[in-house]
């Protein structure tokens, strides 16, 4: 779900409202752990709930003048929303399990569903991806999943509200590492 809602968002919204949008998935998590877990709300907690949600609301009105229709951004609200939610299903229904079984049916399932909806939609072309294209997907397959690695290896180690922003904060860090043209 997340990620195919990305996907879509890029292409209705474009990458940058795609990725300020997607800023609210350690929120969403945040407030499901809040309410789902237990866990406890802090001030810093709720300063980042204002300030996320205030510039979640000017992007969408600012819609127009970026060159998509103002509801659109439901689209990688979605996606963050999803993202969210996989991060209390991985505390919850990872808990107890190594972080390599874990990954493993994380990625599995993921696998499925999207081979599943792939193959439902009739978008066999999409499978076809050579050369240069190839080895981006490959490099960045490996890079998000070691992500996912490592979350679930953190997730038992702290509350989901400290652990899921981290992932968000190093990808701006690396946005804003990169030098202009």
């Amino acid at each position: 779900g997340g990620r195919l809602t990305r996907f879509l968002a890029i292409e209705k919204v474009g990458a940058a409202v795609c990725a300020a949008v997607g800023s609210l998935s350690p929120l969403i998590a945040s407030l499901l752990a809040i309410l789902l877990l237990g866990e406890r709300v802090t001030l810093p907690i709720v300063v980042g709930t204002v300030v996320i949600t205030i510039g979640t609301v000017l992007l969408s009105t600012s819609g127009e003048r970026l060159g998509f229709r103002p509801w659109q951004i439901v689209l990688p609200l979605i996606s963050a929303t999803c993202f969210g939610i996989v991060q209390i299903i991985r505390k919850i229904g990872l808990d107890g399990m190594g972080p390599v079984l874990g990954t493993s049916i994380n990625l599995t399932a993921a696998l499925i569903a999207f081979s599943a909806l792939m193959l439902a939609s009739g978008h066999r072309g999409i499978y076809a991806c050579r050369g240069r294209p190839l080895v981006h997907f490959i490099r960045a397959g490996l890079t998000e999943n070691a992500g996912v690695f490592l979350t679930i290896v953190a997730l038992p180690l702290g509350a989901v509200s400290v652990v899921t922003p981290l992932p968000a904060t190093t990808q701006r860090a690396r946005h804003t590492a990169t030098p202009l043209p």
